[in-house]
C-alpha cells in the first residue's frame, strides 16, 4: 500500500514558502559607452564621396574626436572630418572633391596644362592656421569652453576700434574704427579717397571742441573753393584728438575728383595755418578779416582718413 503525499505548495513557488526570502545579486550589467573605430568612420567617408582624400591619421583623429564627443551623427562626422583635413593640408574634403571634378574637366576639354598648374597649386597649399582661443573649465562639470582671441588690432591690417586707449592718447593708425562700425583709412602714399562719403580728422594735439568746430569750418573751406561740392556736417568727436565729417564727394561739381581732392589735401596746411581768405569788400565783414580764423600754430599737423579709398 503506497501513501501519497500532496504538495503544500502550489507548483512553482519555491519550496521554501511564498514569502520566503531568497538571496539575488545586486550586480547590474554595466553599459559601455558607444565608440567607433577607423573603419567605420572611413567607410561613412567614402558614401559622402571623400573616399581617397584622407591619410590614416587623419581618420585617427576624426575617431578619437568622434569618441570624445558621442555624436556620431552624418553631419557631424563630415565636419568633424572638414576641419581636421582643413587644419591639415589647408582645405577642406568638400573643396578636395571640387578641385578633383574641376580637374577632370580641365582633363575632358584638353587643358592639361592648366590641370598641372592647378594640381601644383594644391600641393602646396599649407595647413591653415586655427585662431588661438583661451580655455576655460566651466566648475562643476567636464565641459571646456574655447572662446576666441579677437586678432590684435594693429592699426594696419586690423583697425584699431575708437575706444582703443591707444587712440584715445592720439597715436596715429592707418585704419581706424568709429563708433558706428565704419572703417576709416589714413591718406598716405599708395592710398587716396575713392569717392568718399566721410572724413576723419586726427590732429597732433588735442582739441577743444571749439576748435573741432573751428578746424572743421576752415577745411569746408577748402573743400569748397577746391572740390565744390556739398558742405561738411557738424563736426562729430570720435576721441580728444579726433572728429568726423559727413560730405557726400559724389556731389562734387568738378570733372575730375581725384585732382580736386588732391587740391583740397594741399590746401589744408595753409588754410589750418592762416584761416579762410580774408575779406575783400566789407559786404559780410570789415576788408581783411576772416569768416573763420585761421590756428596761427605752425607745428599744429593733421591727418586725413577716408571711409572709401583706392590702394595702389
Amino acid at each position: 500500500m503506497s501513501t501519497s503525499t500532496q504538495a503544500r505548495v502550489d507548483r512553482g513557488v519555491p519550496a521554501g514558502g511564498e514569502f520566503t526570502a531568497y538571496g539575488h545579486s545586486d550586480n547590474v550589467p554595466a553599459l559601455s559607452a558607444p565608440t567607433t573605430n577607423d573603419d567605420f568612420v572611413s567607410y561613412r567617408l567614402g558614401e559622402f564621396g571623400f573616399s581617397g582624400h584622407m591619410a590614416a591619421g587623419e581618420i585617427a583623429r576624426v575617431t578619437a574626436e568622434l569618441n570624445a564627443s558621442r555624436d556620431f551623427r552624418d553631419e557631424n562626422i563630415t565636419a568633424v572630418a572638414d576641419r581636421v583635413h582643413l587644419e591639415t593640408v589647408g582645405y577642406t574634403l568638400t573643396d578636395a572633391v571640387a578641385a578633383e571634378e574641376g580637374l577632370g574637366h580641365l582633363a575632358l576639354f584638353g587643358h592639361e596644362d592648366e590641370a598641372a598648374a592647378l594640381r601644383r597649386v594644391i600641393a602646396a597649399a599649407g595647413p591653415a592656421k586655427a585662431p588661438e582661443a583661451d580655455i576655460f573649465d566651466v566648475p562643476g562639470s567636464e565641459t571646456r569652453l574655447h572662446v576666441l582671441r579677437p586678432e590684435e588690432a594693429d592699426g594696419v591690417t586690423v583697425p584699431v576700434p575708437a575706444n582703443d586707449p591707444r587712440l584715445i592718447a592720439g597715436q596715429v593708425f592707418d585704419k581706424v574704427t568709429c563708433p558706428d562700425g565704419r572703417v576709416f583709412h589714413r591718406r598716405r602714399e599708395g592710398v587716396y579717397p575713392n569717392e568718399p562719403y566721410a572724413m576723419r580728422i586726427q590732429a597732433n594735439r588735442p582739441l577743444r571742441e571749439e576748435e573741432k568746430l573751428q578746424m572743421a569750418g576752415l577745411l569746408g573751406y577748402a573743400y569748397a573753393a577746391q572740390v565744390r561740392g556739398e558742405g561738411f556736417s557738424m563736426p562729430a568727436s570720435d576721441s580728444p584728438y579726433s572728429f568726423i565729417v559727413e560730405v557726400d564727394t559724389t556731389k562734387s561739381r568738378s570733372d575730375d575728383l581725384g585732382a580736386a581732392m588732391g587740391r583740397f589735401e594741399n590746401d589744408i596746411p595753409r588754410m589750418i595755418l592762416e584761416g579762410s581768405p580774408a575779406r575783400k569788400t566789407p559786404i559780410k565783414g570789415p576788408i581783411g578779416s576772416r569768416a573763420v580764423e585761421g590756428f596761427n600754430e605752425p607745428d599744429l599737423a593733421i591727418e586725413v582718413y577716408y571711409d572709401s579709398v583706392n590702394e595702389d
